[in-house]
């Protein structure tokens, strides 16, 4: 066998390696993941929200997924902090649009807050969150979005 076959067979080798290894960790990540979100689940039902919250947070960092924003949205949703609560929807729709829940929980949110505080939300968050503001205040949530931008 010549130099550069036997470097082309140990490139693919290793290439399989770092693959499997791969898979290997976002497996354990993903179970890691649902027992947290099992963890949070248990603190939800026990109403300590705040645990749950840091509970989802961790699933979240192992593997983003549209469930786990939705369940953290929920529990920041009960602690009334409709902005984080806002922002996890957003994101959970932006996984599965067509989830009505998720859409339920956007709209909870923005019928709690504020024009100002769905503005905040939509500056310090503007990919989840702007897409989804009601036509009918887009233009004082878009100028409180400029103003903020010359602020910076």
């Amino acid at each position: 066998m010549d130099k550069k076959a036997d470097t082309t067979e140990r490139i693919a080798a290793m290439e399989r390696v770092h693959r499997r290894l791969f898979r290997m960790e976002a497996e354990r990540d993903a179970k890691e993941a649902a027992a947290h979100c099992d963890a949070g689940d248990a603190f939800t039902q026990q109403q300590d929200y705040d645990n749950a919250i840091r509970e989802y947070t961790a699933a979240i960092m192992l593997s983003s997924n549209a469930v786990y924003y939705a369940n953290r949205g929920n529990a920041y949703f009960k602690t009334e902090s409709w902005g984080d609560a806002l922002v996890d929807y957003c994101e959970a729709l932006n996984t599965e649009p067509l989830n009505k829940a998720y859409r339920d929980g956007v709209s909870a949110c923005f019928g709690k807050m504020t024009v100002q505080e769905i503005g905040r939300a939509a500056v310090e968050h503007p990919h989840p969150v702007f897409q989804y503001v009601p036509e009918d205040i887009k233009k004082e949530v878009q100028a409180i979005w400029e103003s903020s931008k010359h602020r910076i």
